[in-house]
């Protein structure tokens, strides 16, 4: 129950998302209003990545071993099908090989 206390007084929970018996918010999609404006920047970043692989890393196998990722992953994000957590992208933005191209991807800037 110390989890329904915990997150009663958020704006952005509703009463209604907590069950009683267990403090556990759900989060359907026609409750939580900002689950669609999520699910599309996730969908916005997988693209986003798949630019960044695609044009800073010959192969999948090239990603994979980078990033110490499955090869599987690797994949998913040369075909924009995911994109990675945030580890990653920290990664990729603290290797002064990778700094300016994922900058320049992730915000437009150099």
């Amino acid at each position: 129950m110390a989890q329904a206390a915990l997150f009663s007084s958020a704006e952005h929970i509703h009463s209604s998302q907590v069950n009683n018996s267990t403090g556990v918010i759900s989060m359907s999609s026609g409750k939580f209003s900002g689950r669609r404006e999520v699910l599309s920047y996730r969908q916005h970043f997988a693209v986003v990545w798949q630019r960044f692989v695609t044009e800073n890393f010959e192969s999948p196998a090239h990603a994979a071993h980078v990033f110490q990722v499955d090869a599987s992953t690797a994949d998913k994000w040369f075909r924009g099908l995911n994109a990675p957590s945030g580890w990653v992208v920290g990664k990729a933005i603290s290797d002064p090989a990778m700094r300016a191209a994922a900058l320049e991807l992730l915000t437009g800037q150099v």
